[in-house]
């Protein structure tokens, strides 16, 4: 299995290459805007680290995928970023996420600490009570698991 993925926009894709992607099975993925990596790709996936840019991300798939972390999917997940130059911000696709202001200090790779300390928020799992951060600002969406869980 490889350690690292990117994957660029290609056109007609055949169905043996798709079946490999689904769900996304590697460690570390960058995927660039692309058509064929769809929000149920991302509910499914089994990547630890994940960077998504895209042109166009809805509130609601972000949420959705928050609210599978939540519910116990997502297992290996521990990093996930997504930029994108239009971002839909959905107050909907956030509703019923219980998130409270986080005391945890910024990662050390995230590179604006004091947008981390006014914006960041935290998130806790059902199942085993990890907690994680997240922070959407502008055009990024940043989500940590917390250290130690």
């Amino acid at each position: 299995m490889p350690v690292f993925t990117e994957i660029p926009l290609r056109k007609g894709l055949d169905s043996r290459f798709m079946s490999r992607l689904y769900p996304l099975r590697t460690r570390n993925m960058t995927i660039f805007d692309t058509e064929f990596i769809n929000l149920r790709s991302l509910l499914h996936m089994e990547c630890e680290n994940l960077d998504i840019y895209r042109d166009e991300v809805k509130g609601s798939d972000i949420g959705a995928l928050m609210k599978e972390w939540i519910n116990g999917g997502l297992k290996k997940l521990k990093t996930f970023y997504c930029h994108s130059r239009e971002t839909q911000i959905d107050p909907e696709g956030f509703r019923d996420i219980p998130a409270k202001p986080t005391s945890t200090p910024p990662p050390a790779m995230f590179p604006y600490p004091e947008d981390w300390n006014r914006y960041a928020l935290e998130i806790v799992r059902v199942d085993d009570g990890r907690s994680a951060n997240f922070l959407w600002y502008v055009d990024e969406f940043w989500f940590y698991i917390t250290e130690g869980n």
